[in-house]
């Protein structure tokens, strides 16, 4: 497959390389392909999913206006971590 990038998407690979992140611009173009799977599996949840979402949102914000809301950094913790179970089953 051949792959032709604007002068601005090479720009941003190599700024990627230059940062020290990546050690080349192909693990560079690596990470951006993830970064597109990651977001794609979201979407495709989102569509799939989407009335069983809005009942989530729904329920928490519901449960927040109760006093039962998790404080921020302890819900960004348990994201982190069921992103990183889900990351594993995937491999």
């Amino acid at each position: 497959m051949v792959v032709d990038l604007t002068p601005e998407q090479e720009s941003l690979i190599e700024y990627a390389v230059e940062s020290g992140l990546y050690r080349n611009t192909n693990e560079a173009f690596v990470q951006a392909l993830e970064f597109l799977r990651e977001q794609l599996d979201v979407e495709v949840w989102l569509r799939r999913d989407r009335e069983a979402v809005a009942a989530k949102i729904s329920r928490g914000f519901e449960q927040s206006q109760r006093g039962l809301a998790v404080d921020g950094d302890v819900a960004l913790e348990m994201l982190r971590k069921r992103r990183a179970t889900s990351f594993d089953e995937r491999r």
